[in-house]
C-alpha cells in the first residue's frame, strides 16, 4: 500500500523572458526529473522541472520547481510498483503548480504535458525530457 502523506515546494524560480514577448507560437520542453529514495517504511520522490531558454524556439518565461512528495509505503518491496504509483500520485500537484504559477503571472496558463507513466521503466529513462531516476539520495 502507498498512501501520499503529503508535499511541499522546496524552491520555485519563475521568470517573464521579454526576448519572447512578441512570440505567437510557442514549443515548449519541459525537463522533468523523478528522483526517489525507498526507506523501511516509506518512500520520498523530488520531482525537478526546468523550462529555460535551451529550447527550440523561444520561450514566454523561465521556470525551475522543486518539490518532494512523502509517501507511506508498507510491506511493499516491487521498486517498479512503487515508481509507477508514486510519480502517478504526485504529478498532478505538480502540474497544478505550474498553471497556477502561470495563471498568477497573468499570461496563458502554461500546463505540463501528460506523461504515461505506464511506458517509462525503471532504469534510469531518458525520454526527450523526462528522466526517472530510482533509489536517489534527495537532500
Amino acid at each position: 500500500m502507498l498512501k501520499l502523506l503529503g508535499y511541499k515546494v522546496n524552491e520555485m524560480k519563475f521568470k517573464i523572458n521579454a526576448e519572447a514577448q512578441n512570440e505567437k507560437n510557442f514549443q515548449i520542453n519541459p525537463k522533468i526529473r523523478f528522483d526517489i529514495k525507498k526507506g523501511p517504511h516509506n518512500l520520498i520522490m523530488g520531482v525537478t522541472v526546468t523550462i529555460d531558454k535551451s529550447q527550440p524556439t523561444p520561450v514566454p518565461f523561465e521556470l525551475n520547481l522543486n518539490m518532494v512528495g512523502s509517501f507511506q509505503a508498507e510491506n511493499e518491496n516491487d521498486i517498479e510498483d512503487l515508481r509507477l504509483r508514486a510519480t502517478s500520485a504526485l504529478f498532478p500537484y505538480v502540474r497544478a503548480v505550474i498553471t497556477n504559477i502561470t495563471t498568477n503571472a497573468n499570461i496563458p496558463a502554461y500546463y505540463l504535458p501528460m506523461i504515461d507513466f505506464q511506458t517509462q521503466n525503471a532504469k534510469p529513462h531518458k525520454n526527450e525530457s523526462v528522466i526517472i531516476r530510482p533509489l536517489e539520495d534527495l537532500e
